[in-house]
């Protein structure tokens, strides 16, 4: 592994299994990888299969302070509160997640 590039060298099978593993993020992205694998004789071919991975993590857990899988009191309000402050981009469907997540 070199970075973000892996190098794979296939012998004497027709196939390769690899697992990509995305970063943790906060809310939704989409990961695109793209690359080549060149078999002993030296002759290239593509990636082909899946090469679009996306991430989802819903947005209450952002405000899952302790990671215990549940919204407490204290994170509700941080939440609010974050509604509340001046320049924030947390709308109210944001807050109403994570409302609906403590009463769940």
């Amino acid at each position: 592994m070199n970075g973000n590039q892996a190098t794979f060298t296939v012998m004497g099978s027709n196939s390769i299994t690899y697992t990509v593993e995305a970063p943790d993020i906060e809310g939704n992205e989409i990961y695109n990888f793209t690359g080549a694998i060149t078999n002993e004789n030296k002759k290239t071919f593509d990636v082909t299969g899946d090469t679009e991975i996306q991430v989802y993590q819903e947005f209450w857990m952002k405000y899952d302070i302790n990671n215990n899988g549940d919204i407490e009191k204290s994170e509700v309000m941080n939440a609010i509160n974050d509604y509340f402050a001046q320049g924030s981009d947390m709308t109210k469907d944001n807050v109403m997640n994570v409302i609906n997540k403590f009463f769940g």
